[in-house]
């Protein structure tokens, strides 16, 4: 009964750390008001007149630190969910290996897919990519956002 009560407690924070899942002071599904409300100053919207209405824009912008790099961050919302990722561009040449050693050092590594490296924030539910096609971008999004492994 013991053993019992105990994981139920285990599940109901992993629960809850889940539920906070997201960028830094964002979470998962929030509106860009909110987005923008809690985010550190300098972010700004994003105006895209000119993009086909297929593409995939970012709808706020701003930078950060983040393994000792600093980047563009690109905040993608999705009209009916809400904040669905974001991504790091390098303001920088970087070596994508330093990235890569980082990453593997911090965070658990689930392996390569067809197109990044993946990785698992397990403390904080989410899934980590490095792309392997463009200058080391960097994306953060949901850990249920539907990523396999090479392997499976």
């Amino acid at each position: 009964m013991r053993s019992m009560y105990f994981t139920l407690i285990l599940v109901v924070i992993f629960a809850a750390n889940i539920a906070n899942a997201g960028w830094r002071d964002t979470e998962w599904g929030m509106t860009v008001q909110e987005v923008t409300d809690v985010s550190e100053s300098g972010i700004y919207a994003v105006q895209h007149k000119n993009a086909a209405y297929w593409e995939i824009v970012p709808k706020l912008r701003s930078s950060a630190n983040f393994g000792g790099f600093t980047f563009f961050t690109e905040f993608y919302f999705d009209d009916r969910d809400g904040l669905m990722s974001v991504r790091l561009m390098p303001r920088q040449t970087i070596w994508c290996l330093d990235m890569f050693r980082y990453l593997f050092k911090n965070y658990t590594y689930f392996g390569p897919t067809e197109d990044s490296y993946v990785w698992h924030d397990v403390s904080g539910g989410n899934k980590i990519q490095l792309s392997r096609f463009a200058n080391c971008a960097v994306t953060f999004s949901s850990e249920d956002n539907g990523v396999t492994s090479a392997a499976e």
